[in-house]
């Protein structure tokens, strides 16, 4: 099964929200991230404050939430997890509003959801002490992991490799053979740079 969500970033090109929209077996947006949706002739679970979307409710799902101490993001990720699904795709993180992006970072590395992010330039990942991360592929590929608070960062798999380091990785290299990442303490973001086309199952 595969949960995919959009959010308002508009980064993404249209033939890549398709692809990954398409794959989908359960379908979220939050706000106005299901105009985008709907444009495209997907008719996603909308929740949020509702104070962006401009479409039709009639015939969606639509839960309204008008709490203003969480954000649209947080109200998806809590609706996730009621409806039961443990995982999830998010689609449009990357948009022009900086506060908006390092906002969902934090939101999304600190739920307990595993979440796979759809980047302009690949695929980001965020490795918690309950879930190691292992990837076969993308030999050659650019990879970076991004403490969100100060962790013990084991790597593998990579051209400089790291042991126990309480510092990130930035600009590293897939290696052939899987790429391993395991952290004790905080979750830290990973990213690996490919074609966000190359659709995978998450």
């Amino acid at each position: 099964m595969s949960v995919v969500s959009m959010l308002g970033g508009r980064d993404l090109p249209d033939d890549v929200v398709r692809a990954w929209a398409a794959s989908a077996t359960a379908l979220y947006a939050a706000d106005s991230g299901a105009d985008r949706l709907l444009t495209l002739g997907f008719r996603p679970t909308v929740v949020g404050d509702m104070d962006s979307f401009k479409g039709l409710r009639e015939g969606l799902r639509v839960v309204e939430d008008s709490d203003q101490e969480t954000s649209d993001l947080d109200k998806l990720l809590a609706l996730v997890k009621a409806d039961g699904h443990p995982r999830l795709v998010v689609l449009g993180l990357e948009g022009d509003r900086l506060d908006h992006v390092l906002s969902g970072i934090q939101s999304l590395g600190q739920d307990a959801l595993e979440v796979l992010l759809v980047l302009r330039r690949g695929l980001g990942f965020f490795v918690k002490e309950s879930h190691p991360f292992k990837w076969d592929g993308d030999v050659g590929a650019r990879c970076s992991v991004i403490p969100l608070r100060m962790s013990r960062l084991t790597m593998s798999g990579v051209r400089w490799p790291l042991e126990e380091a309480a510092r990130g990785s930035l600009s590293n290299v897939v290696d052939p053979g899987p790429l391993l990442v395991s952290v004790s303490g905080t979750p830290v973001l990973l990213t690996i740079e490919r074609d966000p086309m190359r659709v995978i199952p998450w």
